[in-house]
């Protein structure tokens, strides 16, 4: 083997031009271009975050505390550590005003904010107003401010005057932008933005109701925020959530990197789909040079030296596609940035990273190669006699050595490298699995249609069926392209399939599902004195079919065992941030006692809790063991005595942690209740406790379901969005495959013209040759679609699946009309053909 004459002889056919392999330029630079933008664009916001942490935040430092204001202590420690402090103060209540002479009740999320905020950014106000001015009384009457889509809901405009529990307040301005937006934690309605000074007296942030306090700081340069967060937690113990400006919006951070990372291993499922074209292309190019290879064979040229001359040009031509394709991937977010900055919740800032670069650049290598290399070998490792008999090629029969085994190889580094760098090893190889099953159906699938399409095409099922007898021999010849063809619109259709099936069926198990057995309302900050006359007055309406309540108060768990919880049980969901805790002397109605025992009634020893089996679990908690919970700043060791068995799928009341009556005593809390009612009923039930309680904060669930599902299916329709490049990808080899069997095609219409075969009944073979090759990939795409969904659903959400059968028609359908819309593009030879020319030039 020589490499250097193998170069050579390379360089000397590829200036003959490479037109031959524009659909594998096409495949390679669009599978690279997905997975460049996506990367830009995640790499975009996550520098946007990190150099805006400050503003995103409000501040260089942020101390949260659940349900209290911070103590004397805590604000001596800031004020000896912080440069400037702003106060602020979140809960969800409801904004009262009259719209047309009715009485409009809505929640709002309320800001109160004090005099030093913003501490970083500005706020924007509709009418260039500053917020002090929006702030001012005007007759005695405290201004505030809200966003837009209250204000409409309302029927508000300037002027005009609504009702925060027991107090007025006058609109003064409309909000536009807040700096500190992205940072907030989510929101169920609209802002509603005042001074905290101005809720005094409103009976919406007296002890035990259900508000946050933050504490927003700006530090001196030269201070060290590792070493502050540590005094802080010396000094003052663990008794608050505290955030920084290196990472303004964890929850928001995590969320682009997640859906970053499955955006593009879907990138990654694309360049696969470009796979086949690339093999398609690299063998249909082979095809035309079989003459070639024999006569170097001939001459004494060794099969390395042949591989390599190929190779070499195909190397080529990857870099070609590769360079096209970042070109192409670094445009789309550059072009759209402006874009993309209004319709992201977060901000973003463009900029051309190398490493998003390298590892696009990477992946369209490995794909490159992956789908050459056995095409390569296929036309490499044969005799000349065999190449000068125009012998159909048998893939199976190459030797698998070396070929095989650096295929094998190349596979492995591909599926590794993409679970590192995605950051979710577990799901790449799921998805990875999922696509060679897919793969594997797919090409079985193809094998089975020609065998079949063979079959009937001279059976006498199909006598006096002239165009679609035709159609299926045309399927059942060998080397059509039918197998690239179902390999290349199957993946990509079940890509899309599979993420429909999973979005829809999110979509039914929120807005389908739980609004049969959620409650109609969720009643907060209900006064230990208005409990059961509340509860009267609901069972007093006929369509109320029950009522359930609960003391609440919010804790952290702050330790296990006497250790640091997140060292015993790491980052779990329960140990983010607060929870939910109630009290019961006795053992509730309906609850299951899985493991222990509840206490007795009367018990009134040291603290005990029954903590949710599952979460429990989880966290690695056993019976004995020993959790400390931090509520309104004390520390309360508890022994876990039971475990229980709690369905928040319900929507209806459920805690993490229940307590004995004696542990929590003297603590101040309110009570949380879920109300059952008749649809028909909910708006006269509604207007009749807002409007006798007004400190009363009721939530409608089935407003709260509409919103997270308006959340839910707009980043379906995203990712859908996104995806779709393996549907464009898949289109492009539909091409390519049409376009390697047009020579075929024109010889058998010249063969059948001359037999006597009318336009119509050609043009009739082929639109059906189509049809049937498109629908047979899309059946295939549907039930992988089925598949994924359902594997997803169960596996990795946990919730229950329903097939979606009009996503899996259109699946279908779609499949056969792209097959029907790429042949057309090379309808016009055969039918346009004159057999004399055909037969003339024929060899």
């Amino acid at each position: 083997m020589n490499l250097l004459t193998s170069l050579r002889i390379a360089l000397r056919e590829l200036r003959g031009g490479v037109r031959k392999f524009r659909i594998l330029v096409v495949c390679l630079a669009l599978g690279v271009a997905s997975v460049t933008a996506i990367g830009l664009v995640q790499s975009g916001i996550e520098q946007s975050l990190e150099e805006q942490g400050a503003t995103i935040l409000g501040g260089d430092i942020e101390m949260e505390f659940t349900y209290r204001y911070a103590n004397p202590r805590e604000k001596m420690w800031m004020e000896e550590n912080a440069s400037r402090i702003s106060e602020i103060v979140e809960f969800r209540s409801l904004a009262v005003a009259k719209k047309d002479g009715v009485t409009e009740r809505t929640l709002t999320q309320i800001k109160a904010v004090d005099n030093a905020y913003p501490l970083y950014g500005t706020l924007s106000l509709d009418g260039d107003i500053t917020l002090e001015e929006a702030f001012k009384p005007v007759n005695g009457i405290p201004g505030a401010v809200m966003h837009k889509a209250l204000v409409e809901r309302l029927g508000l405009k300037a002027g005009s005057e609504f009702r925060l529990g027991f107090n007025t307040f006058m609109l003064n301005g409309i909000i536009l932008q807040e700096p500190d937006e992205t940072g907030g934690n989510f929101s169920l309605g609209p802002r509603t933005m005042v001074l905290l000074k101005d809720l005094e007296n409103s009976g919406l942030i007296d002890e035990g109701t259900l508000f946050s306090s933050r504490y927003r700081m700006t530090i001196p340069e030269n201070s060290d925020i590792d070493d502050l967060r540590t005094d802080a937690e010396t000094t003052l113990g663990t008794t608050f959530s505290w955030r920084d400006k290196r990472n303004g919006a964890p929850g928001i951070q995590e969320l682009v990197g997640r859906v970053g990372a499955f955006l593009t291993l879907v990138g990654l499922a694309g360049l696969v789909v470009g796979g086949i074209g690339i093999s398609l292309t690299v063998s249909t190019y082979l095809e035309t040079k079989t003459k070639v290879i024999a006569t170097l064979k001939t001459l004494g040229a060794d099969q390395l030296t042949i591989f390599f001359i190929y190779l070499f040009q195909v190397m080529v031509l990857i870099v070609i596609g590769i360079v096209f394709g970042l070109l192409i991937g670094i445009l789309i977010p550059y072009l759209l940035e402006s874009v993309l900055s209004e319709f992201l919740p977060v901000p973003f800032n463009f900029q051309i990273h190398l490493s998003d670069l390298l590892e696009a650049s990477f992946y369209g290598l490995l794909i490159g190669l992956i789908f050459s290399i056995w095409s390569l070998a296929k036309s490499c490792d044969i005799k000349p006699g065999a190449l000068y008999r125009d012998a159909v090629i048998n893939p199976w029969k190459i030797r698998v050595m070396p070929y095989g085994i650096v295929l094998a190889g190349l596979i492995t580094l591909f599926v590794a490298s993409a679970s590192i760098f995605s950051g979710i090893p577990r799901l790449t190889l799921y998805i990875s699995g999922g696509i060679a099953g897919t793969l594997v159906v797919l090409g079985l699938i193809a094998q089975a249609s020609k065998y079949l399409s063979f079959q009937l095409g001279h059976s006498k099922m199909v006598r006096g069926k002239i165009s679609l007898g035709l159609a299926l021999r045309s399927i059942g010849e060998t080397g059509n392209g039918v197998i690239s063809l179902t390999l290349a619109l199957g993946l990509g259709l079940s890509v899309l399939a599979s993420i429909g099936q999973i979005s829809n069926n999110l979509l039914r198990n929120i807005t389908g599902d739980i609004p049969e057995i959620a409650p109609s309302f969720f009643v907060i900050d209900i006064q230990n004195q208005d409990i059961e006359h509340l509860r009267e007055m609901v069972l007093a309406f006929p369509s109320v079919s029950k009522m359930e309540s609960a003391p609440m108060l919010r804790g952290i768990i702050t330790e296990i065992n006497g250790l640091p919880s997140r060292e015993i049980s790491g980052d779990h969901w329960v140990l983010e941030g607060d929870r939910g805790i109630t009290y019961s002397s006795g053992l509730p109605e309906n609850t299951v006692v899985t493991e222990g025992s509840w206490w007795e009634e009367d018990y009134d020893g040291t603290p005990l809790v029954s903590f949710s089996e599952e979460e429990g679990k989880e966290l690695g908690l056993q019976l004995g063991d020993y959790i400390t919970l931090n509520v309104l700043g004390r520390d309360i060791e508890a022994e876990i005595v039971n475990f229980r068995s709690v369905d928040f799928s319900t929507v209806g009341l459920g805690f993490i942690l229940s307590m004995n009556p004696s542990a929590l005593a003297g603590a101040p809390h309110t009570h949380i209740a879920t109300i059952y009612a008749d649809p028909e009923s909910e708006e006269e039930l509604f207007d009749s406790i807002t409007s006798s309680y007004p400190s009363i904060t009721v939530i409608s669930v089935s407003e709260g379901i509409a919103n997270v599902a308006r959340i839910i299916s707009g980043l379906g329709s995203a990712i859908i969005y996104a995806s779709s490049i393996t549907l464009l990808l898949g289109f492009v080899v539909l091409l390519g495959a049409s376009a390697s069997s047009v020579a075929a095609r024109v010889y058998e219409s010249a063969i059948l013209k001359v037999i006597g075969a009318t336009r119509r009944t050609l043009m009739l073979s082929l639109t059906l040759r189509s049809i049937i090759l498109g629908l047979s990939a899309s059946l295939v795409a549907f039930f992988a679609g089925i598949t994924g969904g359902w594997a997803v659903m169960k596996y990795v959400l946990q919730a229950s699946y329903m097939i979606e059968p009009i996503s899996g028609l259109m699946i279908v359908l779609g499949g056969a009309f792209m097959s029907l819309v790429a042949s057309l593009f090379y309808f016009s030879q055969p039918l346009n053909t004159k057999p004399s020319t055909i037969l003339y030039n024929r060899d």
